[in-house]
């Protein structure tokens, strides 16, 4: 695992629009709607850090959602990925990544640096994790993008347990020339999650509580989102505003907090 032993250093503030209300999968997610202004620390070799890849948000009438990968520490890490039965893009879909099984491949990513991801406007189900496979006790980012018949959805997961640090950056088509820029994690390691944007809590599978944790969790409600499942204080995903996609999209890997903190 990979130690970062200070806090990310470029900050932006990005303006997005917040709204909560039902989820498409049983859990309280956002979409765009009212304007707020929140707060985003990127980090990186450069002072721009992530906001980077978030000056232009492709338009869902020219191909759909795009995504990156990027590596915000300075060592390498192994990418891991799994697929869903029912995404398009498949590990055959990427010569970059080597494929395990039908439905699992991984590749290498440098330190700072960053993966575009093949999508070609077709439909990705996919869920990420850094420095070992997707399962127990591995932070996830989960991508569900290109839809041809929703919108797009992404979240930052604990649910399975917390390895590393992991956030989701995305920018979709606006009302206005600027763009909906949003930021999804990372967490705030293992616990002290309940105000985090996009993100599912610790073991908390219905995103207010631990109905049926995996992994051995036990059923609960500490650490989990406040309100109800499907009207949670702080929603545990991001919906996009386009049906079919439209997004960019960047999982961005932070590493290991240092002990003490990040």
């Amino acid at each position: 695992m990979l130690l970062m032993s200070s806090k990310p250093s470029a900050k932006a503030w990005f303006s997005f629009l917040l709204v909560a209300g039902a989820s498409i999968t049983g859990v309280g997610f956002f979409r765009c709607r009212d304007k707020v202004k929140v707060r985003v620390e990127t980090s990186g070799a450069s002072d721009s850090g992530v906001s980077d890849f978030s000056t232009d948000a492709p338009d869902a009438a020219l191909g759909g959602s795009v995504a990156f990968v990027s590596n915000e520490t300075k060592s390498d890490v192994k990418v891991y990925v799994a697929f869903g039965s029912n995404s398009v893009v498949l590990p055959a879909s990427w010569s970059f990544c080597t494929k395990t099984s039908d439905l699992t491949c991984n590749f290498d990513l440098k330190a700072n640096s960053e993966k575009a991801l093949t999508l070609s406007g077709q439909y990705l189900n996919a869920t990420f994790s850094f420095g070992a496979p997707v399962g127990c006790s591995v932070t996830k980012a989960e991508l569900n993008i290109n839809n041809p018949s929703w919108y797009d959805v992404m979240d930052v997961s604990l649910v399975d347990g917390y390895s590393n640090d992991v956030a989701v950056y995305v920018t979709t088509p606006s009302y206005s020339d600027a763009g909906t820029k949003v930021k999804l994690g990372p967490p705030n390691g293992a616990s002290g999650n309940e105000k985090v944007l996009g993100l599912f809590p610790l073991g908390c599978d219905i995103c207010t509580a631990r109905q049926n944790p995996p992994c051995g969790m036990k059923p609960g409600v500490v650490g989990c989102k406040h309100g109800t499942q499907y009207k949670p204080d702080v929603p545990c995903q991001w919906q996009g505003p386009v049906m079919g996609g439209g997004s960019m999209v960047v999982v961005s890997y932070w590493g290991v907090p240092a002990v003490g903190g990040k």
